[in-house]
C-alpha cells in the first residue's frame, strides 16, 4: 500500500490506528491464530516473553476491548484469567472507523489550506 510519496505496511496501520507498539502486535498477531481463551502464562510460555510483560499488554487490550477476559474458577478456590482477541472483524472496523476519521480530518485540513 502506498501513501503520496511514502510505503506504508499495513501492520503500520494497524498498529497507529489501535495505538500498538511493536512486541503488541506480535501478541495480537498470535491471538488471532489462538481460537480458544488462554491464560497468560500459557501466551508467555509460547512467545517466550516474561509474564508480567504479558500482562501489561492483556491489561492494555483488555481497556482497549480488543480483547475478552474470562475468568475460571479453580477447584480448590481461587480463579484465573482467560484471553482470547475479540472477533477480528469488529477490529477491522474499528480499523477502518479510525482510518476514515483521519482521511475526513485530513480532507478539511486540505481544505482549509
Amino acid at each position: 500500500m502506498e501513501f503520496a510519496c511514502k510505503p506504508i505496511k499495513i501492520e503500520e496501520v494497524i498498529r497507529c490506528s489501535l495505538d500498538l507498539r511493536k512486541s503488541e502486535y506480535k501478541l495480537i498477531e498470535f491471538m488471532i491464530k489462538e481460537k480458544q481463551p488462554i491464560t497468560i502464562q500459557d501466551i508467555s510460555k509460547k512467545l517466550s516473553l516474561d509474564r508480567t510483560t504479558v500482562q501489561k499488554m492483556m491489561k492494555r487490550f483488555f481497556s482497549k476491548e480488543l480483547v475478552e477476559r474470562y475468568q475460571e474458577n479453580l477447584d480448590g478456590g481461587g480463579y484465573i484469567f482467560t484471553y482470547k482477541l475479540r472477533n477480528k472483524e469488529l477490529l477491522k472496523q474499528k480499523i477502518k472507523d479510525i482510518v476514515r476519521s483521519w482521511y475526513e480530518s485530513v480532507n478539511a485540513s486540505v481544505d482549509k489550506w
